[in-house]
């Protein structure tokens, strides 16, 4: 599925802190191999020495970051353009993640978004990547999210 498409559309819910539906949550910023601020393909033919090259900087990045370098084959400045995006997003994707244990709710699936409200530097907008419902001592849902990237 296309991942950039579904995070473009409306959140769900809000999840605010205070609020009585949430249980427990937790989150985490991962720095390895992750916020890159552009990424740059290049890559040479081998028979004819032609050069195709293409550097991808999403609007909301910040240009002084660090770049990922990729060398795979490309035909075209397009091929090359697709490819920085999509490497790009999927490095960057795990910078901020989160998982939160809530009082269960039937429209919190794999694939919807969420504002994230109250949690300082986390707030934001999130893409569910997995949701668990349970149906023991009460209904509850334990969802994984991802931020959502802007800009690309």
């Amino acid at each position: 599925f296309d991942e950039a498409a579904y995070e473009q559309k409306a959140a769900v819910r809000t999840i605010k802190k205070g609020n009585n539906n949430v249980i427990l949550y937790s989150f985490a910023t991962n720095m390895n191999d992750t916020a890159y601020s552009s990424c740059h393909v290049s890559y040479t033919d081998p028979t004819t020495g032609k050069v195709i090259e293409y550097t991808y900087t999403p609007r909301s990045s910040d240009k002084s970051g660090q770049v990922l370098e990729i060398n795979e084959k490309v035909s075209t400045r397009e091929e090359a353009r697709q490819l920085a995006t999509k490497r790009l997003r999927q490095k960057n994707k795990s910078e901020y993640t989160a998982n939160f244990t809530l009082v269960g709710d039937v429209l919190l699936v794999a694939g919807v978004t969420v504002n994230v409200s109250g949690y300082g530097m986390f707030d934001g907008k999130y893409i569910v990547e997995q949701a668990i419902h349970t149906v023991s001592s009460g209904y509850k849902v334990s969802i994984k999210l991802h931020r959502v990237l802007e800009g690309y």
